[in-house]
């Protein structure tokens, strides 16, 4: 005889347990608007909701990170890990469920250890779900394709000291951090440190080019691996996200000085210089300004890097924009000899 629960993970356990969570269940009807758990509280039941759709959200002010629709079980991994709510679930629509008290589940978890592992197992999926929509450069995609990529995210672990990945290694995966810090460095020195949110590996991701650099893992880090060859077909659907990706790209990029460079002044202003080529060939006019950032390039600066050393001697974002009385003279020029 076909149950309400016969619905994900509760596929999994046996017919005789799923009818005992049937019977020990209570029926739950919510209003459009009302809240079917709260952030922060204690779990004490767990709602199977059979029809309705839900909005749930984290946070102060709260920012939705999930809009599932009816058949899905929510509640169970606060109340199996024993840790408050960690957000809220309200009624888009009205909701009808099935509460299932805490006592009843965690002894029918306890009877069926599979039934345990496809908890387990789809709640990776919506905290995937969860963490692309909420911590993510996938953020603004729409929710048909932040379901699509959580479904390929692959969750993994790196002890202290573990490699993510390595500079000049060809990989296809990029990770997004969930817990845990690591270190970007190139050539054997530490650049950067980033934490849970941060997007590594979408340059070879996205193009399937070297690492740029070296990933490691300061403690224990817990990620999401994300495979290109996944990534690829859903991401350039969404041009505007394919933008942020080039952008975030862009700003790790690390500018190299190329040949003997001579700098002198400018003839005609005392606030501009001129850049010429050993060779005499070509030459650059740049402000005063443009000079520094050139001086700033070391092969090991990124152009994010460069562009923040503008901003603190400047208070400008922008190297084109100049500041209050003070004139516009970067130009290019180039001359043959």
């Amino acid at each position: 005889m076909a149950s309400p629960l016969d619905f994900g993970p509760f596929l999994a356990l046996s017919g005789a347990n799923r009818a005992r969570l049937f019977a020990g269940s209570a029926r739950a009807t919510f209003a459009a608007g009302e809240a079917l758990m709260v952030e922060g509280e204690a779990p004490r039941s767990v709602l199977a909701v059979i029809a309705g759709r839900l909005r749930i959200a984290q946070g102060t002010p709260p920012k939705i990170v999930a809009t599932p629709s009816a058949p899905v079980v929510i509640g169970e991994m606060a109340l199996l890990s024993g840790q408050p709510r960690n957000a809220t679930v309200t009624a888009v629509t009205q909701v009808r469920a099935y509460r299932i008290p805490a006592t009843l589940f965690t002894e029918v978890v306890a009877a069926e250890p599979e039934f345990a592992r496809q908890l387990a197992s789809f709640a990776a999926i919506r905290s995937g779900n969860n963490f692309l929509r909420h911590s993510s450069p996938f953020a603004d995609l729409p929710a048909t394709a932040i379901e699509a990529l959580a479904a390929k995210l692959e969750p993994a672990e790196f002890a202290p000291g573990g490699v993510l990945m390595r500079e000049g290694d060809r990989g296809d995966d990029a990770f997004l951090i969930r817990a845990g810090d690591v270190d970007v460095s190139r050539a054997d020195r530490v650049i950067a440190t980033l934490g849970a949110g941060a997007f590594v590996g979408e340059v070879s991701a996205l193009t399937g080019s070297a690492r740029t650099a070296t990933v490691r893992a300061r403690g224990s880090v817990s990620a999401f691996r994300l495979r290109g060859v996944d990534v690829r077909p859903i991401v350039k659907k969404h041009k505007d996200l394919v933008a942020l990706l080039e952008g975030t790209m862009q700003s790790r990029h690390v500018p190299h000085r190329s040949g003997e460079v001579v700098v002198a002044p400018a003839p005609d202003d005392a606030n501009a210089v001129l850049l010429r080529d050993a060779l005499g060939t070509t030459y650059l006019r740049v402000t005063q300004e443009a000079l520094a950032i050139y001086n700033d390039i070391d092969g090991e600066r990124t152009l994010r890097d460069l562009a923040m050393n503008h901003f603190e001697r400047t208070g400008a974002l922008d190297p084109a924009s100049p500041r209050r009385g003070s004139r516009a003279t970067s130009r290019t020029r180039a001359s043959c000899a």
